[in-house]
């Protein structure tokens, strides 16, 4: 028996009980009644084989087989986190108590955060929890255990099971949206080069010529005036497009996902998603209390929409007061390493702040105007619109409380529109159709 796990194990205060007891029972055999020398026996072999068991029950937890299992899942659905432990040796493992840390940025909605397990011999046990996922980078564990014997009189120190993990979430691009905004594109005609050149959309009739490809040969006509024509396509054009995310403390405050920081991201991975399928190049930089997180050069297509979701879903939440100009430098820093020469489009997401703020972000806007870019400000007035996840009462009182928090932001926006800046100040589930919309008729 290891040396090290019996100074692990260390006796309760029920433990202290039953050896006054056990003290009081050896005094009276030998002053009152030799009887009483049995049941003192019998308690001190009772100590000695529950303190026995202990040890080797916590030898036997310390050598178990872990297994951990994180469900890849996107923000707004549920994030399964479960824990296989096996017993690999012959005696069971009565009574394991463990406890599960994790990011109080998560919400527990199925499951327990401490539990009490029992471990059959050549066997295994699964804890599982369900959180509500919210977009960005969490910590799930350590788990943590403590071993104590069937009768409670002594217990283990405790003994690290599982460390901790980060779990990155990543946005939802929400179908819907998405279906929406490439609806409204194609019936406004707001997607035209008004060009004849490569592309899927009908630009016009013209006469066949030597070389055309006679998949594009419309029949029709040849039969109608003998003559041969060819469709001709519309040529499809491609914007630059960078999404810079300003991750200050006050983005992540909000209702549980519906802070600015969420609705940003979900806007951006709707739009990345829509983008992908026109082609677009794009960029993702967001600008945290750790450093600058980025998706890399500008690229487009699928692999672009993914990066971008990666890199939204490794953001931490902050909670630490942060100075919001320095985030704005090094996003600045970030982005002129990695600006295409062409005119570029910039959309900046971020929210309220003090006069401070104000006069970086402004600056930070003209620096970026002065190397021919279009720039906007998008800021999502999320709890203008909407407080998932409350009862109606608590809505009613969360209202309330955010009352001057709403003005803040409106006047922020107000700000910036009289410094002559670009301002998408509406409610998130409008911020895509009016973003795709200014990228379309840039385009033509």
């Amino acid at each position: 028996m290891s040396s090290e796990a019996l100074t692990q194990v260390s006796g309760t205060q029920r433990l202290t009980a039953v050896l006054l007891i056990t003290a009081a029972l050896l005094v009276f055999s030998v002053f009152v009644n030799i009887d009483f020398l049995m049941p003192a026996m019998a308690l001190v072999a009772l100590i000695a084989s529950t303190r026995g068991y202990a040890v080797i029950s916590y030898l036997a937890l310390s050598k178990c087989e872990i297994k951990t299992n994180a469900s890849v899942t996107v923000g707004g659905k549920p994030l399964t986190y479960s824990i296989e432990i096996f017993n690999k040796g012959l005696i069971p493992i009565a009574l394991v108590e463990i406890t599960l840390n994790y990011s109080q940025n998560l919400r527990l909605v199925k499951g327990s955060k401490a539990a009490l397990l029992i471990i059959p011999p050549k066997s295994s046990v699964t804890y599982e929890v369900v959180f509500n996922g919210r977009v960005g980078k969490h910590r799930v564990g350590p788990l943590k255990a403590v071993v104590r014997d069937p009768l409670g009189l002594f217990r283990s120190s405790e003994l690290e099971l599982v460390k901790a993990e980060e779990v990155a979430i990543q946005p939802p691009a929400r179908e819907v949206m998405i279906r929406k905004v490439w609806t409204h594109t194609r019936s406004a005609g707001v997607v035209r080069s008004r060009e004849p050149g490569l592309g899927v959309e009908l630009y016009g009739v013209r006469e066949f010529r030597p070389g055309d490809d006679l998949r594009r040969v419309v029949w029709r006509t040849l039969a109608s005036s003998n003559r041969l024509s060819v469709k001709e396509m519309e040529r499809e054009t491609y914007q630059s497009i960078f999404f810079v995310v300003e991750a200050s403390p006050q983005m992540f405050y909000g209702p549980y996902g519906g802070t600015p920081y969420e609705h940003a991201s979900e806007v951006i991975a709707s739009i990345s998603a829509y983008l992908a399928r026109r082609g677009d190049l794009m960029s993702l930089v967001v600008a945290t209390q750790d450093g600058v997180l980025t998706s890399g050069k500008p690229s487009r297509g699928r692999n672009a929409y993914v990066k971008i979701s990666k890199t939204l879903s490794m953001v931490p939440y902050i909670a630490d007061s942060v100075d919001r100009n320095l985030l704005l430098k090094k996003a600045l820093k970030e982005i002129l390493n990695s600006l295409p020469r062409e005119r570029n489009l910039i959309f900046v997401f971020t929210t309220a702040g003090d006069e401070t703020y104000l006069k970086g972000l402004l600056e930070f806007i003209n620096k970026l105007r002065s190397l021919n870019n279009d720039v906007y400000v998008a800021i999502p007035l999320t709890i203008a619109y909407e407080v998932r996840g409350l009862p109606p009462w608590a809505q009613a009182i969360y209202r309330v409380k955010l009352y001057d928090k709403v003005k803040d932001e409106l006047e922020f926006a107000r700000k910036l529109v009289k410094y002559r800046a670009r301002v998408i100040a509406i409610g998130p589930q409008y911020m895509p159709e009016t973003i795709v919309r200014i990228v379309e008729a840039r385009r033509s």
